[in-house]
């Protein structure tokens, strides 16, 4: 039998050479301009693996937990973390590791120095070779700075509530928003039925041409502290009344003077 010639490879056509050419360059230059993101973001940008291992980090990760990078990828990653945040990662970590993209979740990891860390973490997975995306941002400092308001707004209150006078606030639509104990012992109302509610609930008599709301409605449309003296009948209650104006509405301070005036009635 005659053996048929083999056909010759047909060349690929130039312009088929010419585009895969295009294609390898940009597909070089958006993992260049990726690298270079990468390396130069300040927030904290890592690739992970289902696995629960650290694949790539960025510089910024690996400065602020102080490990060299080569430890850090041979440590699990929910090694690092806080323990009293490890159960609600790992569940997080679960999704994740279903495909799952997770946004804004925030938790704490412990550096190599023992210090913690706030990370508000955002996730993308990575389709096809088991890995994930994940841009971090360090809330550290925003974290300690809300610990420190809540401190001074406690020793705050601490103070408020030691004093002698009754105390309470009022926002600009009259509203009470805060009523400290002595208040609760001289108009006999505790703060939770009051709270929300309006300041003239303390003298349903209070309206324009009266003391206690002329007064009030001075001090809150001037701008300007008053302090004048107020019987408050239904309690039995004779007090005088600071108020001091504020961005936020009016601070009311209420001495109780009841002995003092029953006294003078009585000279």
């Amino acid at each position: 039998a005659k053996l048929k010639p083999l056909n010759p490879i047909e060349p690929m056509p130039t312009n088929m050479i010419a585009a895969a050419i295009a294609s390898e360059i940009q597909r070089k230059k958006v993992e260049e301009e990726f690298d270079l993101l990468f390396s130069m973001s300040e927030d904290l940008l890592y690739v992970a693996g289902i696995d629960g291992m650290l694949k790539r980090l960025n510089p910024a990760f690996v400065s602020t937990f102080g490990y060299q990078e080569q430890e850090l990828l041979a440590i699990p990653f929910l090694q690092l973390v806080y323990p009293e945040d490890l159960e609600r990662s790992q569940r997080v970590f679960n999704k994740i590791a279903m495909g799952q993209s997770i946004s804004n979740f925030e938790f704490r990891l412990i550096t190599k120095a023992g210090e913690i860390v706030w990370l508000n973490v955002t996730t993308t997975a990575l389709p096809g070779n088991d890995l994930f995306f994940c841009v971090a941002k360090d809330l550290t400092e925003k974290k300690k700075a809300e610990e420190q308001l809540i401190m001074y707004s406690n020793r705050i209150s601490n103070i408020l509530e030691s004093i002698a006078d009754g105390f309470l606030t009022v926002d600009h639509t009259w509203n009470v928003v805060y009523w400290n104990r002595e208040a609760e012992r001289m108009f006999r109302i505790v703060s939770d039925d009051i709270i929300g509610g309006t300041i003239w609930q303390l003298c349903q008599d209070a309206r324009p041409g009266t003391s206690l709301y002329d007064k009030m409605v001075q001090a809150m449309s001037d701008k300007r502290p008053v302090v004048f003296e107020e019987h408050f009948g239904a309690y039995g209650l004779w007090a005088e009344v600071s108020v001091f104006p504020s961005d936020e509405g009016l601070s009311v301070y209420v001495k109780d003077i009841t002995d003092r005036k029953n006294t003078y009635q009585k000279l």
